[in-house]
């Protein structure tokens, strides 16, 4: 399996017609000025201020809708909370979701409990994403198929498969790399590299280049093994994002035996990726 590439919650996107908001404008702190005008609903500009910088904006405007009851809404602030490292008070509005029998809450509840230390529990998180399936929320799929992939105390790569195919039919892309991973499991590699180069064509460009990069570079007993195509995918990652996971592995390339072997840039890429997750 590929290393250190977790698989990311696919949040829901912020927006529709949650309580549309009056035509005001706010000046925020860094000079910011949110026109609610131009904001969808409650959700958006509350995005907008904390994304500003603006905190006291942004809770002012979800302590004044507190009491909303739209199931939406509330699974909405949780995403955004979440986002913005408010991580109690996201689980509030994922819980109120969920009374309101919200979708959309039980799967980003359990993104909290997949991906936040303090509340991890991965048997919680399948519980959640079964859930939020049995409510029609297809992007839980992908996930579900992928907790059962990589989580070694649950690990079940036929569940995992049938998820991922699952995900590839509700057409989440996605699911292209996840089988990717699949194939590498069952040492199936031309699989592998047929459905990493998928991902990469429906522009699932990260998963899909960590994909072949490990791929041509990882596994010596796939006939296709190639450093210098390794050496170019892990480029194309690190021009696409600055993610701790892609400086960890940029870090175990140069580490590999061959002529691209370099320890400083391997410590370089480690430190990077350290501090990537201290941030």
């Amino acid at each position: 399996m590929i290393k250190n590439l977790k698989y990311m919650f696919l949040f829901f996107m912020v927006g529709g017609c949650v309580n549309n908001v009056h035509k005001s404008q706010i000046p925020l702190e860094n000079g910011c000025v949110m026109n609610l005008y131009f904001a969808n609903n409650i959700a958006e500009s509350v995005d907008y201020a904390f994304s500003c910088g603006n905190t006291f904006e942004a809770f002012e405007i979800i302590d004044k809708n507190k009491n909303n009851e739209n199931s939406v809404f509330n699974a909405e602030l949780g995403q955004i909370l979440f986002h913005y490292g408010y991580t109690d008070q996201a689980v509030v509005y994922f819980n109120k979701a969920i009374k309101l029998n919200e979708a959309q809450g039980y799967y980003g509840l359990a993104s909290i409990y997949n991906l936040s230390g303090s509340y991890k529990d991965i048997g919680r998180v399948i519980e959640l994403l079964n859930r939020s399936i049995d409510l029609g929320y297809d992007d839980a799929y992908y996930n579900l198929g992928m907790v059962y992939l990589d989580e070694e105390e649950f690990k079940d790569i036929e569940k995992a498969e049938n998820y991922l195919n699952e995900s590839l039919r509700t057409g989440n892309p996605r699911a292209f790399y996840g089988l990717g991973e699949v194939s590498i499991e069952n040492k199936d590699f031309n699989n592998a590299e047929m459905y990493f180069k998928k991902a990469v064509e429906y522009q699932v460009f990260l998963e899909g280049y960590q994909g072949l990069m490990f791929l041509y570079g990882f596994y010596p007993e796939y006939l296709g093994y190639d450093l210098d195509k390794s050496f170019y995918y892990m480029n194309k990652t690190l021009e696409l994002t600055d993610d701790e996971f892609v400086y960890q592995s940029a870090s175990e390339f140069y580490e590999l035996e061959g002529k691209y072997k370099d320890s400083k840039k391997s410590a370089y890429y480690a430190k990077l990726a350290k501090e990537k997750a201290v941030n």
